[in-house]
C-alpha cells in the first residue's frame, strides 16, 4: 500500500513537472514565432512610410520648381527651373553670388548622397532624357524640363522603390536602387508606373506584398 502511494506521488510528480515544461517550451515557441512574425512587418511598414515621404518631398520639390520658374534668380535674362535642386533652397547669380530662395527646407536641399538621406532617401538630379531609341540621350532643356530622382539611401532596408520626377508633376515609381541615367522615352516599357498621389502609391506597395494568405 506504501508502495503504491509513493508511485501515485511520484507520478503526480512528474506530470506537473511535465506540464511546466511543456508550457514552457509552449511559451518560448510563441515568443519566438511572435518575434519573428513582428519584425519584418514593422521593418516593412517603415520602408513604406519612408517611401511615402519620399514621394511627398518630390511633390514638394516640384511645386518649387513651379515656382522657381517665375523668377529670375541668376539674373542672366531667362526664366529656367532649377539645374540642381539645391538651388531651390539657395541659388548662385551669374556673379556666382548666393541668393537664398528658400523655396524648400535646408535638410532637403543637402540630401543628395546616402549619407545626408531623409526618411531614408536622398535625391538625384537627372539631366539627361531619351529622345529617341536610335539616338543617345540628350541633356534637357531647363527653360522647359527638370527631372529629380529619390533613392533608397540602403536598398530594400530604407526603401526598395525609386521613383522619378518630371514637369509637371510628373511622377514614376519602380522597384530598383539607382537613379535612372536618364529620363525613359517609354516609362512603361520600362517597367515604370506612372502615380499622382498617395494612395495610388500605397496601392502600388500593396501590390508588391502579394497575394494574402
Amino acid at each position: 500500500m506504501e508502495q503504491q502511494e509513493r508511485k501515485i506521488k511520484i507520478t503526480s510528480a512528474g506530470i506537473f513537472l511535465t506540464i511546466v515544461v511543456t508550457a514552457g517550451f509552449v511559451w518560448a515557441a510563441y515568443q519566438w514565432r511572435s518575434s519573428n512574425t513582428w519584425q519584418p512587418q514593422q521593418f516593412s511598414n517603415d520602408m513604406n512610410a519612408n517611401e511615402q515621404k519620399a514621394f511627398t518631398s518630390l511633390q514638394l520639390i516640384a511645386q518649387a520648381q513651379e515656382k522657381y520658374r517665375t523668377t529670375d534668380w541668376d539674373n542672366d535674362s531667362n526664366n529656367t527651373y532649377a539645374q540642381f535642386f539645391v538651388h531651390l533652397w539657395k541659388s548662385v547669380d551669374k556673379d556666382n553670388k548666393q541668393i537664398d530662395v528658400g523655396l524648400i527646407p535646408k535638410k532637403l536641399a543637402f540630401a543628395m548622397a546616402g549619407s545626408r538621406a531623409v526618411d531614408g532617401y536622398f535625391f538625384v538630379d537627372v539631366h539627361k532624357k531619351k529622345a529617341s531609341e536610335k539616338e543617345d540621350a540628350v541633356n534637357l532643356d531647363y527653360k522647359q524640363e527638370w527631372v529629380i530622382a529619390a533613392v533608397p539611401a540602403a536598398a530594400n532596408k530604407t526603401g526598395r522603390l525609386i521613383f522619378v520626377a518630371k514637369n509637371p508633376a510628373n511622377f514614376l515609381v519602380k522597384e530598383g536602387v539607382e537613379a535612372p541615367p536618364e529620363y525613359p522615352l517609354d516609362p512603361n516599357a520600362s517597367g515604370w508606373k506612372s502615380i499622382t498621389n498617395l494612395e495610388q502609391l500605397a496601392d502600388f506597395q500593396n501590390s508588391l506584398a502579394g497575394p494574402k494568405k
